[in-house]
Parts: C-alpha cells; structure tokens; sequence
C-alpha cells in the first residue's frame, strides 16, 4: 500500500468520499439520510435497498496503512478505525439486530440498546454486544481475532463452523481465537487499557512477541520490515510504550534498545539484525 492513500469512505449510493485528514472523522447524521465528513461538509446519502432481500445496502471506510479515522453511527455509537482497517455499516440502523462487518483493529464504544443487539461480525468471529467499551483486533494477516472488554459484556462466537465456540467477557477479560488451531480462549485482561492506547497515539507492550511489534507497526507507519525468522526467538520480548507521534526512526531507535536489535532503514524498507 502506497502512503499517498488516504482513507476512502463509499456510501451505499455510489458517492466516494475520499478522507484526506491523517485522522478523519465520519458521523452518521440521524433523521437526515446525510453523513458529515470531517465535521464541515454534509453529504446526502438515501438508504439503497437491494431488492431479493429488502436489506440497506451498507456504506464501507476502508483505512490504508499509515492512516485512522473515527466514525459516529446512526445510534451514537463511536468507533476508531486503527491503520489497515475495513468497515461496513448502514446509514441508518432498522428493527432487529445492529450489524456491522468488520477487517482490521477498531475500538469500539456502543450505544446501550437492549431491544436491539449489536454485532460486529468479522472473517471468523462474531461479537454480540450489550452496551459496552471494547477492543476488536482482526486482520486478515494476523492469524488470530482479539477482543479485549473494557466495560459492559459481549459474547465472542466463532463462525463457520459445525459446533460454533462461544463465550462471555466480562470487563477486563479478552478472547482470543487462533484461526490455525481453531480454537477460541478467554484469559484475564488486567491491563485492558493497554489495547486502546492506539487511539491516543501509542502503543503499549506487555511481552509482546517481536513479530507482535512489527506487524503492528508496518501497518502504522506503512512499512514493511525485513528479518529473518529465527530472529523472533532471539529478539526480547517487547514491554513498555512506544509514542507513535515519533518519527519510524525515532521509534525504532527506542525499540532497538529493547529488543537488542539493529535496524536500517532504506524508504519504506527496514531492514533488522540481530546485534551481534
């Protein structure tokens, strides 16, 4: 993905808006069929039906790397969109379930409705939610889906499946599902806080792998690291916070320290050696 991209926001009539801010915003406006994009211009938006089967056609953001946007749905509910992201939603939530699609990081803060559920559905997860404050990590490039709670209670439901795994979070506790393995965990989450300090502009570490570090910040800075493997086993575990405001030397600079390692960068390339 090229760093020129900018966030593209395609509304179920066609019109594509593109997010030129490096953090945009979107708000579905309620009762007028509009959203407003990055608080100053209103874009009209009537809800498409498709015909087989009555459903609204959903609008879709799509985040390239490097960037984030944040969104207000119909019902209030805000969520921010992290680097790598894809989101599909309707312009206006109607009777039964709220249901949004999806791929990449968001966190998400939800509108209490207790008549009417909302659920974010991924590749292979499903979050049923109640009101709630949580974290939902799943890109297609990661081999597992993460759901950290923070407040509330949401229900994790792995899809596709004979027998589908279920469970439910209470605050502090996240859910973990290994696409390789197919199996879902649930494990205490003390440090919940930690997994949306993204949205803030860092990134904090608890022995966090050193392949964990660097697919979170390719997909940040919009690099792509090279290393070689065995390196990930050698390299320490990663704890502490990372301030992505800095520049990607910057950066890498503290965590080289860290994680005992050389790097180089050379354009959107970084190359890492383990310190001799």
């Amino acid at each position: 993905e090229s760093s020129t991209e900018t966030p593209l926001l395609v509304l179920s009539n066609g019109t594509e808006i593109k997010l030129s801010d490096d953090i945009s915003s979107v708000e579905v406006v309620k009762g007028q069929d509009a959203v407003l994009v990055n608080s100053d211009s209103l874009v009209q938006n009537l809800p498409v039906r498709q015909t087989k089967n009555d459903q609204i056609t959903l609008n879709e953001v799509s985040v390239p790397y490097g960037k984030k946007t944040t969104l207000t749905l119909e019902d209030g509910t805000k969520v921010w969109l992290n680097a790598g992201s894809h989101f599909a939603f309707p312009q206006r939530f109607e009777k039964g379930n709220r249901e949004v699609f999806l791929e990449g990081e968001a966190y998400f803060e939800v509108t209490k409705k207790p008549d009417q559920p909302f659920i974010v559905s991924t590749r292979n997860i499903d979050v049923k939610v109640f009101g709630t404050k949580f974290n939902l990590s799943a890109y297609p490039t990661d081999n597992f889906c993460e759901t950290v709670l923070l407040e509330g209670s949401v229900s994790v439901q792995t899809k596709g499946n004979l027998i589908n795994d279920k469970t439910m979070l209470a605050p502090n506790q996240k859910a973990r599902f290994l696409s390789d393995k197919n199996e879902l965990t649930h494990s205490a989450a003390p440090d919940a806080e930690m997994y949306i300090a993204w949205i803030n502009g860092w990134y904090q570490f608890s022995n966090e792998s050193f392949a964990g570090v660097m697919a979170k910040l390719e997909r940040y800075y919009n690099v792509k690291f090279s290393y070689d493997q065995a390196l990930d086993s050698k390299a320490f575990p990663v704890s502490g916070k990372l301030n992505l405001t800095e520049s990607l030397a910057e950066t890498m600079t503290v965590l080289s320290k860290v994680a005992k390692v050389d790097f180089q960068i050379g354009g959107t390339e970084v190359i890492v050696k383990e310190r001799k």
